[in-house]
């Protein structure tokens, strides 16, 4: 589970975000992380290269990967700390 804390004058929030499905793997984030840094491509047709890193994965789970990814950026804005 993802778990931050957000200030608003000088308060603090704690929220817990959302749970993180037990086949998704930490490469898959930073290979994620690194296509959105090189802005080669855009991020909702990255599913392929999910694929094509790791052959196991099927076609809805790396969908599933995407959508967990793109969900903590928009809560956290930064994925490696929560790898």
């Amino acid at each position: 589970m993802i778990q931050y804390a957000s200030e608003y004058n000088g308060h603090y929030e704690e929220r817990s975000v959302l749970e993180k499905p037990s086949f998704i793997k930490k490469e898959h984030l930073i290979l994620l992380n690194a296509l959105e840094e090189s802005a080669a491509l855009n991020m909702f047709i990255s599913v392929p290269y999910l694929l094509e890193n790791d052959p196991e994965l099927s076609a809805d789970q790396a969908q599933q990967v995407l959508i967990y990814w793109l969900k903590s950026y928009n809560e956290t804005s930064s994925f490696i700390g929560n790898l």
